[in-house]
């Protein structure tokens, strides 16, 4: 668990920075692209030692399989990407492929492109409701 935590928030920081880097220059960036591979190449990783990987939004939190990711600045900037879109659950599956991740990615960065799950990622939301039972 401790090895796939570590290539999980290694995804997540080049996710994040890929996020950052085109929201300056472009998503055909030379940097963007590469970055977007740095972090498939982690996500495989994390696939390899445990699949799927989930990711749960909860507050301005990131959960992995049950336990929540250290905060960084990273974490924090791919929360406000996920919750723009309205996504609090993340499942990543073996066999995603660059395609596949690089239209997640760009539906990630440009919020006018339709996003959709696929083969290999699939995603929703998250609602918690607390009943309160009175005793009788």
């Amino acid at each position: 668990m401790a090895n796939q935590r570590t290539h999980v928030m290694d995804f997540i920081r080049h996710l994040a920075t890929a996020l950052a880097t085109a929201a300056l220059y472009s998503v055909e960036h030379q940097q963007v692209r590469r970055l977007g591979k740095f972090a498939l190449t982690s996500l495989h990783s994390a696939l390899a030692d445990r699949s799927p990987v989930s990711l749960l939004v909860v507050d301005e939190d990131i959960i992995c399989e049950g336990n929540p990711l250290e905060n960084s600045m990273h974490i924090g900037r791919l929360v406000k990407a996920l919750k723009v879109r309205g996504i609090g659950h993340l499942k990543f599956q073996l066999g995603l492929g660059e395609q596949e991740f690089a239209a997640f990615a760009r539906a990630l960065i440009d919020p006018g492109k339709e996003l959709a799950s696929s083969d290999h990622i699939r995603f929703g939301r998250v609602a918690v409701r607390f009943s309160q039972q009175t005793a009788e």
